[in-house]
């Protein structure tokens, strides 16, 4: 497909990933990881500087632009941050990743690229983490744009675009440690797509004319700088790059861990393939079963340069190919296992559907075997279509475990709890300078409900003869707190139970006098 009718149908996906990916933002609760970030953006907007921490919260490219996005929604304190305004950043770097395919059109051809986009858009994994504001949808785009500029340079020869690659290496590194993943998994499958064409093909091996050190060497220089810049908070954290390379230590420690988030090797693959819970299901199997396809044909076809599908490049399918497979496999192998870590392969996987999709299709020959299976293919993408949009925009599936998306999610209490606690300082002379007693460990995405309060004192055990109008303790902590607080503590405080997450319960401690007035008010 070429000219206005690509344009047309490339605009109606968009059009589509965008209202899937914006709409109601604020309607699922802060995860605890999103909650972290918030944190440690405001801090970066408060005080115009970033410490790159080694042991937690990865890099800091996801900061960075909500910088913009809370000068344009005219953010002045903590208090003023909505969840749009922070979650706005990944719904743009997916929606750009729905639109990064036409970059390799030329090598995957237009029906395969529109494809790819179209399964992009309505991923349910992809539109569910286009929704949260971590790093992972970051990562996956300055991969796919880092391919996408060097597929780019091969085919043209220009500097500009060896130099956009090496730019997308060095946002990577300053996303997320398990960029080494990624770009281990360029390498191999750079090598195994040359090694297979001289295989299959009997294709001689040539590498003179892609050598060029002296563009690839300048690449590789603007990568460093744009890491460098970035860790070190533009020379305001000058320890910064040396702590983003003595956290791998850390993190490779983490991903060989036994119990925390240890999952066993089919972990994904199960949750895209099959996830079932009573008489709910989910499964983007129809994304896994093209992709095998595409994966099958590129290895299986033989030939030099066009895979002979419109003006597909077998070189750069078996390439993508590869790389689906090759991240597919480590990321199956790594005991340390969370859902949006899928992202990374699943995209492979993806773009090797898209090449699915245009291998049948080109296959049947004629219309009247061609339409009955685009439109087989189109009803699955319905399918998908509707899951994305239960999984993210249905309040009931947001943060269901049934979803198979929701991993150790908090549920709406944690928003009730937030609110009750804003109620409780109207009626407090100290208003939103009330004193709050936060205890124990597990208390995220807490502090993002109760941004607005001015005075809150996080402790691991609650100091001997403290008190406090309110007191918030963990699940750990709660009976270590009623004990401090003595023998008919109940007395003196009202105790309500919030569910943070399911099976964990916060317990909140309330000055009786504050809570008779809370009463009162609402009587």
């Amino acid at each position: 497909m070429r000219g206005w009718p690509f344009l047309v149908a490339l605009a109606v996906i968009l059009s589509g990933a965008l209202a899937l990916r914006a709409l109601r933002l604020d309607l699922r609760p802060m995860h605890g990881d999103e909650a972290v970030h918030a944190v440690k953006f405001e801090e970066l907007r408060r005080t115009g500087q970033y410490v790159y921490d080694p042991n937690e919260y990865h890099g800091p490219t996801i900061y960075y632009p909500a910088l913009l996005t809370a000068k344009l929604s005219g953010v002045k304190s903590f208090a003023d941050i909505n969840e749009s305004t922070l979650r706005i950043v990944p719904v743009l770097f997916g929606l750009a990743l729905v639109a990064l395919p036409v970059l390799w059109r030329d090598g995957m051809g237009g029906s395969a690229t529109l494809w790819a986009a179209l399964f992009t858009a309505i991923s349910p994994a992809f539109v569910f983490y286009s929704r949260y504001y971590i790093q992972e949808m970051l990562l996956v785009f300055f991969s796919a744009l880092a391919i996408g500029a060097a597929w780019k340079y091969i085919r043209s020869g220009k500097a500009l675009w060896a130099l956009l690659c090496g730019a997308c290496f060095g946002a990577m590194h300053a996303t997320k440690e398990t960029w080494i993943i990624s770009v281990a998994s360029m390498l191999m499958a750079v090598l195994l797509t040359v090694a297979w064409s001289h295989w299959v093909d009997k294709r001689p091996l040539d590498w003179k004319q892609h050598i060029r050190p002296a563009v690839k060497m300048r690449a590789l220089l603007l990568g460093a700088v744009v890491s460098i810049l970035l860790f070190s908070a533009f020379g305001t954290n000058p320890r910064g790059p040396l702590d983003s390379v003595l956290a791998y230590t850390t993190y490779f420690n983490r991903a060989g861990e036994t119990d925390l988030h240890k999952h066993p090797w089919n972990y994904y693959l199960q949750l895209l393939a099959w996830n079932k819970s009573g008489r709910v299901w989910w499964s983007e199997g129809l994304i896994l079963a093209l992709a095998v396809v595409g994966i099958v044909y590129a290895l299986w076809k033989r030939g030099h340069g066009s895979a002979g599908i419109g003006r597909a490049h077998l070189g750069l399918a078996r390439f993508w190919a590869f790389y689906a497979i090759v991240m597919t496999v480590v990321y199956s192998l790594i005991p340390y296992k969370t859902p949006w870590c899928l992202l990374g392969f699943e995209h492979g996987l993806i773009v090797m559907a898209g090449y699915g999709v245009a291998t049948v299709l080109h296959r049947l020959h004629r219309a009247r075997w061609q339409v009955p299976a685009m439109l087989l293919v189109l009803v699955g993408s319905a399918q998908l279509a509707q899951q994305a949009w239960s999984s993210s925009l249905e309040e009931r599936w947001v943060f269901d475990r049934r979803n198979p998306y929701v991993y150790a999610h908090p549920n709406n209490d944690v928003v009730r709890v937030g609110q009750r606690i804003r109620d409780l300082s109207v009626l407090h002379p100290q208003k939103n300078a009330m004193p709050i007693f936060i205890v124990g460990e597990d208390y995220w995405p807490l502090p993002w409900y109760l941004r607005q309060m001015s005075q809150i004192g996080y402790f691991a055990e609650l100091p001997a003869g403290a008190r406090s109008p309110v007191i918030i303790a963990s699940p750990e902590a709660a009976e270590r707190v009623t004990q401090e607080l003595g023998e008919g503590y109940d007395k003196h405080y009202y105790t309500e139970a919030y569910g943070l997450r399911p099976a964990v319960v916060l317990s909140v401690f309330i000055d009786r006098t504050l809570w008779d007035q809370f009463v009162q008010s609402r009587s």
